[in-house]
């Protein structure tokens, strides 16, 4: 994306849905005090995939629509891992997993951006 400085092919609501389902994981597995190796991949994967989410707003010349789509998403980590979120909202959140992947995947595959 940076050396073709475009977010053309990247499918917005696939990484958003995708950053969804990383959001579960990590808030699940850091309330139920699950060791790093569990759940530190995921952590990476938030940042490059919200990276990658401003880059799309970005080359779309709508930098400050991805600046406060982090802020959003940083508050709304803070609140999942802060303890705020009851565990049976964090058990349901993270055993939808499987049907934000699907459709993050059907998202992507539908527009032929994979």
């Amino acid at each position: 994306m940076i050396s073709a400085k475009s977010g053309a092919g990247v499918s917005l609501l696939s990484q958003v849905l995708e950053l969804v389902a990383l959001t579960a994981t990590i808030s699940y597995s850091v309330a139920n005090s699950f060791p790093f190796s569990a759940w530190g991949e995921g952590l990476f994967l938030v940042l490059q995939t919200s990276t990658i989410c401003y880059l799309v707003f970005y080359y779309d010349n709508k930098a400050l629509a991805g600046i406060a789509f982090l802020v959003v998403y940083a508050a709304a980590l803070y609140v999942f891992l802060s303890g705020m979120v009851p565990m049976n909202i964090l058990w349901s959140f993270q055993s939808s997993n499987i049907a934000i992947i699907i459709g993050s995947k059907v998202s992507c595959f539908s527009k032929s951006l994979c």
